[in-house]
């Protein structure tokens, strides 16, 4: 007797297209980031948007309250809407959603297509490198949360393929393993089907560990069973299902091909404590669960995927770091964020005299076969010696191209020639993170007396870092010091019976 086939379902056209549609969905994302940055006003990092993120930065969040550098709680969601899937439909985050397990399934098909795939199954080398993924898991996050940095980015495949559209100069330095093994991942899928998925995905190994517990499982009835193998053939990481009762390893991506596959409708299920569901609503439901969590946090507020101020990214409420800078950011950002005159900084780095200073230094300093991180060298060269007091800290004057419009409520404040002599005051060690109280404090000149001669509305609190109340609008912490400088000279000017004390002596005067 013929065996009845079970009708065409319309699941694998379904995954194929959730499939397609996050990992085109990701490419937009990641390439607008490289075009705009990911400031108050870009677009979020791939950490941002990926649950490993959050794995990574979630024993900082319990132990600190604070996030990994490029994460932000919008990975923590996502974490949580993969492991709310993941208790009930396994690692269907793998076989519908993940964008790098969708690459390799498409190499696989182009590999399938013309004639290269081949099946690991009984394979020993195959079972025991698929254990290879649970040690990267756990030196990944033990060295994260001993170091406080995401230590896998540059290794990350994903976030190199990130980064593709920011040029093969930051793939082959930054991301040059990471890229290396992009290739070798997907050139891979042309013979192997989702080769990262089985041996070296550290998200992969943690949903294993996970999903061996969840809900839904594949079972298998042994009396209906023809032992066709089809759902063998056709299973992406080699799970021998024929041989299985039920498939509770956590190597099971939840895709659903072995069931759709076979001929026997009664003889492969998705169950639930004998609850039987169909694949195409197995996927529906996973879709639901973890797009509904973004959703809902969207609505309610709970989302947030970039940081509301760029004191965020350079490291407000501590002592600043260099290392914070980003690409993305300008000279005039940095100026902004750091209190370092972006004259000062352009000078420093000998850059010619005519260069954008509201222009990426991504964009700037490669057209000069200079790096970034050369930026953030001359930035902490400069923070210490402004620190020091050191001359080779201080302000350079401000250069015709400084007093441009800005396009803030105020307008810039400028001194008039007469105010600021050849020789005056140094303000060089007012930065942006010192407050008007410190202002005050350090040079005498009281909160209101600034504000006045600043042009700033008198309520304005004395509290609040300079670069916090200037940068809103669009102004700049090179007028404060110019202020000062200003206030100061006139109060030595003005002083009786005394020459001014920042005056060059006359000739042979002791």
């Amino acid at each position: 007797m013929k065996p009845r086939v079970q009708r065409t379902s319309s699941a694998p056209t379904l995954r194929a297209i959730a499939l397609g549609a996050v990992w085109a969905l990701m490419t937009v994302i990641t390439i607008l980031h490289q075009y705009r940055g990911g400031g108050p006003d870009g677009v979020p990092t791939v950490d941002s948007l990926c649950p490993m993120g959050g794995l990574a930065t979630l024993y900082k969040v319990l132990a600190d309250g604070e996030y990994l550098q490029r994460v932000f709680p919008s990975a923590i969601i996502l974490l949580g809407a993969t492991l709310l899937v993941a208790v009930i439909l396994r690692r269907a985050f793998c076989g519908w959603i993940c964008p790098l397990g969708a690459m390799q399934e498409f190499f696989a098909f182009i590999g399938r297509r013309a004639g290269w795939h081949r099946s690991l199954h009984g394979s020993k080398l195959d079972a025991a490198l698929r254990a290879l993924k649970y040690v990267v898991l756990v030196v990944i996050l033990a060295l994260t949360y001993y170091s406080g940095e995401l230590v896998f980015r540059h290794y990350d495949p994903w976030a190199s393929y990130a980064h593709v559209s920011a040029g093969w100069g930051e793939l082959t330095d930054e991301f040059l393993v990471g890229s290396i093994l992009l290739v070798l991942l997907l050139g891979g899928s042309l013979v192997v089907e989702r080769p990262y998925c089985r041996y070296l995905c550290p998200f992969g190994a943690f949903l294993g560990a996970i999903s061996r517990y969840g809900l839904v499982r594949v079972v298998r009835n042994d009396h209906t069973c023809i032992h066709c193998r089809r759902c063998d053939n056709v299973c992406p990481v080699d799970i021998p299902v024929e041989a299985m009762s039920q498939v509770t390893t956590g190597e099971c991506v939840s895709c659903g091909k072995c069931i759709n596959v076979c001929p026997i409708p009664s003889a492969l299920n998705l169950e639930a404590y004998r609850a039987r569901l169909r694949p195409l609503y197995a996927g529906l439901i996973a879709l639901t669960i973890f797009f509904g969590v973004i959703l809902l946090t969207k609505f309610n507020g709970g989302w947030k995927s970039l940081p509301a101020t760029m004191s965020e990214i350079t490291g407000e409420g501590g002592t600043l770091d260099p290392a914070n800078i980003r690409g993305f950011m300008s000279l005039d950002d940095i100026e902004m964020a750091y209190g370092i005159s972006a004259v000062q900084l352009r000078d420093h780095l000998q850059l010619p005299g005519d260069t954008e200073l509201d222009v990426p230094i991504k964009t700037v300093m490669p057209r000069l076969g200079r790096s970034v991180e050369e930026v953030r060298q001359a930035t902490a060269k400069l923070l210490a010696a402004d620190s020091a007091n050191s001359p080779d800290g201080a302000a350079d004057e401000a250069s015709p191209e400084r007093t441009q419009p800005h396009s803030g409520l105020l307008p810039p404040w400028q001194p008039n020639e007469s105010e600021l002599g050849q020789h005056q005051p140094d303000t060089s060690a007012i930065t942006g993170t010192m407050t008007l109280a410190d202002i005050e404090e350090k040079y005498g000149l009281t909160t209101q007396m600034l504000l006045g001669e600043l042009g700033l509305a008198p309520e304005t609190s004395a509290d609040i870092p300079l670069k916090d109340i200037l940068r809103p609008m669009g102004r700049e912490v090179e007028e404060v010091r110019r202020a000062v400088a200003a206030m100061l000279q006139r109060q030595d000017d003005t002083a009786p019976n005394r020459e001014p004390e920042h005056a060059v002596p006359a000739a042979g005067s002791q």
